[in-house]
């Protein structure tokens, strides 16, 4: 829903590649938040084999209202930092990052431990 909510519509290989999780977890995923009416597919008209996947109102109503709470707890972790630590843990996350080709992650918070 993370996904969804920030980069959606998006088929499942995007999910996969942006979170590092593999197909058969977001596979299951999908088929749950479809049979809860939180998400809804659509075949890609570009590549037949591909679903695409959206959020409904429902499901972005709920992730609307989870974003905050997640952001929020995010911050209170990243309080307990030092402006030095915080530093570090942002060069280290970006070194990780580059690493790995995983996707931009937000850095709201990041920038926030950074100026302590």
């Amino acid at each position: 829903m993370a996904v969804l909510g920030r980069f959606g519509p998006v088929s499942a290989s995007e999910i996969c590649a942006r979170t590092q999780t593999d197909k058969v977890t977001v596979s299951r995923a999908a088929k749950s938040l479809l049979s809860r009416e939180l998400i809804r597919s659509r075949t890609d008209a570009n590549d037949r084999r591909r679903t695409i996947y959206a959020l409904k109102r429902t499901g972005r109503s709920i992730h609307d209202r989870i974003v905050p709470i997640a952001l929020a707890h995010e911050a209170r972790l990243l309080d307990t930092l030092r402006r030095r630590e915080g530093e570090r843990l942002s060069r280290l996350l970006d070194k990780l990052l580059h690493r790995t080709d995983a996707a931009p992650v937000r850095r709201s918070a990041l920038s926030a431990a950074r100026s302590r």
